[in-house]
């Protein structure tokens, strides 16, 4: 984020030393408000985008139970939902259901006991770390 403040600042001293030799103070004050104003609309997204990453890890987890977790399902903390599935699986060589989400950031903790709606019912999961398999070298 800083770096976009930083071009930002110097793509309008920039502008406005060049538009100093042609526009009077007054119009040279306006414009420098306009700009800032550009600036908030352009960067604002961009800003939210950032602060939404910081409140959100992917990670991955392990279900206790023989119904695979499918993208889109939701993750339950007490029964509250927190978060949707991105992806989950059977794993074949793990012979285990695995999956990944994005959780806030108090629920990422390897070992954390979550829950996921899998058609009717609440399914136990466990925050594991990934990757899920390592191969021995």
């Amino acid at each position: 984020m800083e770096l976009l403040d930083q071009i930002f600042v110097q793509l309008k001293s920039v502008l406005l030393a060049f538009a100093g030799r042609f526009l009077p103070p007054a119009l040279l004050v306006l414009l420098s408000i306009l700009i800032s104003i550009t600036a908030i609309a352009l960067f604002a997204p961009v800003t939210m985008m950032y602060l939404t990453w910081l409140e959100r890890k992917i990670v991955g987890f392990e279900v206790r139970d023989r119904a695979p977790a499918r993208d889109g399902y939701p993750v339950l903390v007490e029964g509250q939902p927190v978060s949707r599935v991105t992806s989950g699986s059977f794993a074949p060589f793990l012979k285990k259901n695995i999956g990944l989400a994005y959780l806030p950031m108090e629920f990422t903790a390897p070992g954390t006991n979550l829950q996921i709606q899998v058609r009717d019912h609440a399914v136990d999961v466990q925050v594991v770390e990934t990757p899920f398999y390592k191969r021995k070298k």
